[in-house]
C-alpha cells in the first residue's frame, strides 16, 4: 500500500507537479491519459499535459450508494471533506452548510452544484446521485495560490 503525505489529498495535490515532485513517483504507475486514479482510496487527480494536478476528485462508496460494481468502481475517500461536508449529506444539507451555491444544474441521474471560496480558497463541484453526496471535484479558486 502506499503511504500518502499528510493531510488531505485535495489540500497536497493541488499545483503540484506529478512528473517533477517526489511525492507523486508512487502513482505514477497509476497515470492514464489524463489522471491518477486510486479508486481504493476514492480519489482521482487531474493532471494537466504540462504535469500540474488541476483539480482532485474525491468519491463517495459507489456501491453504497446503488451504483454499479465494477474493477473502477471507487471506495469511499475516508479523508476530511471540503467545507465540512459528510458523504451522508443530501443537496440540501450542502447547501445550508456552504450557503447558495454559485452554479447549480441537472446531471445524469441527479444533480450538480458549485461553490466557490470555500475553505477561502477552493472551488468544488458537486454531483447528487437521487440526492446522494455522489463525488466533489475540488480546485483552487482563480484568485488563490498554492
Amino acid at each position: 500500500m502506499i503511504a500518502s503525505p499528510a493531510g488531505e489529498v485535495w489540500e497536497w495535490a493541488l499545483g503540484r507537479n506529478v512528473f517533477t515532485d517526489p511525492l507523486f513517483r508512487p502513482y505514477l504507475d497509476d497515470l492514464t491519459g489524463s489522471g491518477i486514479h486510486e479508486f481504493s482510496r476514492g480519489w482521482e487527480a487531474t493532471v494537466h499535459s504540462d504535469g500540474t494536478v488541476v483539480a482532485v476528485n474525491i468519491y463517495n462508496d459507489e456501491a453504497s450508494i446503488g451504483l454499479g460494481q465494477s474493477s473502477t468502481s471507487y471506495s469511499a475517500y475516508t479523508g476530511r471533506l471540503p467545507g465540512g461536508l459528510l458523504w451522508s449529506d443530501t443537496a440540501a444539507e450542502a447547501g445550508q452548510k456552504l450557503g447558495a451555491p454559485a452554479a447549480t444544474g441537472l446531471a445524469p441521474g441527479g444533480s450538480e452544484a458549485d461553490w466557490t471560496g470555500v475553505e477561502g480558497q477552493y472551488t468544488i463541484h458537486v454531483y447528487f446521485s437521487h440526492d446522494a453526496l455522489h463525488n466533489i471535484i475540488i480546485s483552487r479558486s482563480s484568485n488563490s495560490t498554492p
